[in-house]
């Protein structure tokens, strides 16, 4: 790959409180296949050592700059002030607590080249348990995308045209803020293109991901986003909704939150009243009592 086909690619890693993780998330970046990257770390007013850390590392690898927010924002707050911050062609987004195979911007590169219509690109995932195994997470074709499922996973790349339109991360997604920025990308006009290989990202679980520790608010805002949605039709938003609100019903009532658990319920019932799965809760809920 020659100098004029090798545009920079920035990295951002919004961080809070993610010192255990931070260093490897950055060294997946650094020792990527592909030659010219930017990390841009975006610690989030966190209260362990992540600031330190990321300057050290920034320190250490000229590739690497860090951003700072004073107080916690959030972490579409994190993603705005990295992207904006950024200076390359493409923009790719990682969580502090995942890492990239070697050579996945190589071949996200590759993507972007071959399908210049798009201005997004992504890739199925490694979910890594706790004991090291690993499963594949699929994410839907970009037809079947945004209709099919609510799952567009976490291995995505931006052109900075794309970004450019204006469209940002809302503040008021703390757990499915990925879903409601990449859904209004689309809306505004943005292709996505999938790169159809092995997973280029690695997911890890555990006890204190925001898979886990926000998997509740992650299927409220979840459905928010599906309702307000203009790609899915009105059949589907009530199956896929129905779906959320009962995960999020049977999460509340595993942590033995009844109160809360019918409170959701009923929300659910109110957008999808001739739901099985949600009436299959309040019994459950009513068996309980």
């Amino acid at each position: 790959m020659t100098a004029s086909s090798t545009p920079l690619v920035s990295v951002v890693v919004p961080i809070y409180n993610g010192e255990r993780f931070l260093e490897k998330a950055v060294r997946s970046c650094v020792d990527q296949t592909y030659p010219q990257v930017e990390v841009i770390l975006v610690d989030d007013g966190s209260s362990d050592g992540s600031r330190a850390l990321a300057e050290r590392l920034a320190a250490a690898h000229p590739a690497v700059r860090c951003q700072h927010h004073e107080g916690n924002q959030g972490v579409s707050a994190g993603w705005n002030t990295g992207f904006s911050a950024a200076k390359g062609t493409l923009l790719l987004r990682l969580a502090q607590d995942d890492y990239f195979e070697p050579d996945a911007l190589e071949k996200l590169v590759a993507l972007a080249q071959k399908t210049p219509e798009a201005g997004a690109f992504y890739a199925d995932c490694w979910v890594v348990r706790t004991d090291g195994g690993r499963e594949i997470e699929h994410t839907p074709s970009p037809q079947e995308l945004f209709r099919s499922s609510n799952r567009i996973g976490l291995c995505v790349m931006l052109t900075a045209a794309a970004w450019s339109r204006g469209v940002r991360y809302d503040p008021e997604f703390r757990a499915a803020e990925d879903l409601d920025f990449f859904t209004r990308l689309r809306e505004s006009g943005v292709q996505f293109a999938k790169y159809e290989g092995e997973p280029l990202l690695n997911i890890l679980l555990h006890a204190d991901s925001g898979t886990i520790r926000m998997s509740v608010r992650q299927e409220l805002e979840t459905a928010q986003i599906i309702l307000r949605s203009g790609l899915i039709d009105a059949a589907a938003k009530r199956r896929f909704v129905a779906q959320n609100y009962a995960n999020a019903v049977y999460i509340l009532r595993k942590q033995n939150k009844p109160g809360e658990a019918r409170t959701v319920c009923r929300k659910g019932l109110a957008h999808a009243p001739f739901s099985s799965k949600l009436w299959v809760e309040r019994l459950s809920l009513f068996l309980t009592r």
